[in-house]
């Protein structure tokens, strides 16, 4: 199928869940007819306004693979795809087109209904259903998807987005836009209120031996100086602190603090807000938190929620600064 959104024309294909075997492309025809499966000749944007902040944002859970949608491999247009046996570690980059009003209400690759006002993707060879990050590249906008479809079939495209998601990104009027798609694991990340619920609650004690190699480091070593101050010791009253989340490796928490320092260059300052990790043990796993400050609350706090209300980290929780707490590692 042939579709145009925006300035960019894309392709995709729909694997109806009739089919659990055998992939089938299901035609349109150039014209609606009444035994086409597609009331819209072509794919547009929904009428009248809408506004993807009001989306709940996906979060990775653990799902099993969808019987529909992960037959292996299978051919499209003749062409043969491979679906990975697993998204653990999938990042790329490549272009991002989007799908809307034609598509909503149909079944996407993996049986489920195609919601165009829901957070979710479309991708060739990640397994049904994946959770994933995408980065627009041109704006530092991200947010996180659920892939449940199959598609976009043209060479140069990496990923479809759900309407919602193009919108948040900035690439519905575009069409297309240069993009990082990064799998996500449900143990890659935890919520800012759940990961701060999990450090502040009692830890049962363990034997050394039963916890995590860095964490046992931790609490044998000296503290060591950080590569700055800590800032927790010089803040004002009134300060706070914007925790993104709690990460359970070193490697994700490096990566977002990454991003956080590109997307928020300029603001406040030319060098962009004080962004840091902080490493906390518990009897469960070791968290690698990340957050952003110290900030004034009266007159810094609303300038980083409203930037970052724009992408995928908008799901911020906001701590007092307590001077009189003892600092934890701070890097």
């Amino acid at each position: 199928m042939l579709q145009h959104n925006g300035s960019a024309w894309h392709s995709r294909a729909v694997l109806p869940l009739a089919v659990a075997l055998v992939l089938t492309l299901v035609g349109c025809s150039s014209t609606p007819t009444s035994s086409s499966r597609y009331s819209l000749k072509q794919d547009v944007e929904p009428k009248g306004g809408f506004d993807p902040s009001n989306v709940p944002p996906v979060v990775p859970t653990a799902e099993p693979k969808s019987r529909g949608g992960n037959k292996s491999p299978y051919t499209v247009w003749g062409k043969q795809y491979t679906v990975l046996d697993s998204a653990k570690g999938y990042n790329q980059t490549g272009l991002a087109s989007w799908y809307g009003a034609k598509f909503h209400g149909h079944a996407t690759s993996n049986g489920e209904i195609y919601n165009m006002y829901a957070f979710s993707a479309a991708h060739k060879n990640l397994p049904l259903p994946t959770f994933a990050r995408v980065t627009n590249l041109k704006n530092g906008r991200s947010i996180v998807v659920r892939v449940n479809d199959r598609g976009p079939f043209h060479e140069d495209r990496l990923i479809d987005l759900s309407y919602a998601a193009a919108l948040s990104l900035d690439v519905v009027k575009t069409g297309t836009a240069p993009v990082r798609v990064e799998a996500l694991l449900p143990q890659d990340e935890v919520s800012p209120l759940d990961s701060l619920q999990q450090a502040t609650k009692p830890a049962t004690p363990v034997p050394g031996s039963a916890l995590p190699k860095a964490a046992v480091a931790q609490s044998v070593q000296p503290a060591v100086a950080p590569t700055r101050p800590a800032v927790r010791s010089t803040v004002g009253e009134g300060s706070m602190f914007l925790q993104i989340g709690a990460f359970s490796t070193r490697e994700r928490a490096q990566q977002v603090k990454d991003e956080l320092q590109g997307m928020l260059k300029g603001l406040v300052t030319p060098q962009g807000p004080d962004v840091f990790i902080e490493e906390i043990a518990s009897a469960e796993r070791m968290l690698h938190r990340v957050r952003i400050g110290p900030l004034e609350s009266s007159n810094e706090l609303p300038q980083f929620q409203s930037r970052l209300a724009k992408t995928s980290y908008s799901g911020t929780l906001v701590i007092p600064a307590n001077p009189q707490a003892s600092a934890a590692t701070v890097q």
